[in-house]
């Protein structure tokens, strides 16, 4: 499971390379099923004006679930207001925990809305709530930040 870690973390590194469209953020995610919180780091890419292509990283502060990669497609084809996004979102959840030593890991399914808005000229304000279809990370998540 490390060595997916380090290889999520090349490709972006790779793929952010002298792009503009790359933008990053940092927030929180809560897992509704269980209340397990984490600390996360997520960067977006512009693909085009309709889609963009998403990865997160959560690093969860209770035992239960160590950390959580999330790599998904947002459909930005709804916009509420000016300044005001909404964009549904699909993709794929990879989930890792460790019970007395033992590691376990989980590939789901990610389903859900991203919504932003326009704080100032250079933050956006994101929400992210996410039905997740897994078995370790399974439920409701809401998920939190800064775009900048």
């Amino acid at each position: 499971m490390k060595k997916l870690v380090i290889i999520t973390c090349l490709l972006f590194g790779v793929f952010s390379a002298g792009i503009s469209q790359l933008s990053f953020a940092a927030g929180s995610q809560l897992i509704l099923n269980g209340s397990i919180f984490g600390v996360q780091g997520k960067a977006i890419y512009d693909i085009n004006e309709l889609w963009a292509g998403a990865g997160s990283f959560t690093l969860h502060l209770e035992n239960s679930i160590d950390y959580t990669i999330d790599l998904d497609a947002h459909y930005k084809a709804i916009e509420i207001g000016d300044g005001f996004d909404l964009s549904p979102v699909g993709g794929l959840s990879i989930s890792s925990r460790k019970v007395n030593g033992d590691g376990d890991s989980d590939i789901g399914i990610n389903l859900g809305a991203f919504i932003s808005f326009t704080a100032s000229e250079s933050i956006n304000v994101y929400i992210e709530p996410k039905l997740k279809i897994a078995d370790i990370a399974e439920g409701l998540t809401i998920s939190g930040g800064i775009l900048f």
